[in-house]
């Protein structure tokens, strides 16, 4: 199944920014609004890429740092965790806590730690100031509930050297989250990724989303989004090299019950 966003507009501007990149491919997981799934995508995400053989930093800038529990981890912050070591593709994952300044740090200051890494993916706090970062990817949840607005301030400041998807989330249009997304001039997401008792109880088990049987309903749109969003980070490091195929139930782990807050 192929990509079902729309392709991003370009400008001159684009061509003519020059602006520092980061020291990895980054996709960014944003919302200027709570409660939009944010970390949910930002994981399922990261362990799609770790298990198709990529070795992938997951960074949380949220202070509840939820991403570290979800993994079923004490949250420890700017201390690296390893979640997975090495997956049958040789992909790896840890997860690390930071504040802004130090996702800074981060992605485009400490090519020492991130040497380790091929990719990172970045699990934000409700907030407009990440916006604005150079040579990144933007995946935004929108709940149909002003998301306008919210969309609108969160992309206040953003470079034309990053691009952006917005995705629809519970009960929004996707008429209406592709409307938003033309008149900013962006990509969107071709379906609305509805809520699944599934997802919400693997969050409140401490399991993979990926290691729930049987994969139907609503839990394949999930796991579709969080394959496109890995696939384009393979495709930074690997081009045009075949995307390996989704890790089998049997290969994925069953994470400590932490749960949520």
């Amino acid at each position: 199944m192929g990509p079902r966003k729309r392709q991003v507009k370009t400008t001159r501007r684009a061509e003519k920014h020059r602006a520092a990149k980061p020291l990895l491919p980054v996709t960014i997981i944003t919302s200027f609004k709570g409660g939009v799934g944010k970390t949910a995508i930002a994981v399922a995400s990261s362990e799609r890429a770790a298990h198709a053989g990529l070795k992938v930093l997951l960074v949380c800038t949220d202070p509840q740092m939820d991403a570290v529990k979800r993994l079923g981890y004490e949250p420890r912050f700017a201390t690296p965790i390893s979640v997975l070591e090495e997956t049958g593709e040789g992909g790896l994952l840890d997860v690390l806590c930071v504040n802004k300044e130090g996702l800074l740090d981060v992605l485009y200051r400490t090519p020492e730690f991130t040497a380790m890494y091929d990719v990172a993916i970045v699990d934000t706090a409700p907030e407009a100031k990440l916006g604005s970062l150079d040579h990144v990817r933007y995946w935004i949840p929108v709940d149909g509930r002003d998301a306008g607005q919210n969309t609108v301030v969160l992309l206040k400041h953003r470079q034309p050297t990053s691009t952006v998807v917005l995705v629809p989330v519970k009960h929004a249009d996707v008429e209406d989250v592709g409307a938003l997304a033309d008149m900013l001039g962006v990509s969107f997401w071709g379906e609305t990724i509805s809520d699944s008792v599934l997802v919400a109880e693997a969050h409140n088990d401490g399991m993979s989303v990926w290691s729930l049987s049987p994969r139907r309903g609503n839990l394949v749109e999930h796991l579709d989004l969080a394959a496109e969003i890995a696939l384009e980070l393979w495709e930074d490091v690997h081009g045009n090299e075949p995307f390996p195929d989704h890790p089998d139930v049997s290969e994925v782990m069953e994470y400590v019950p932490v749960g949520w807050e």
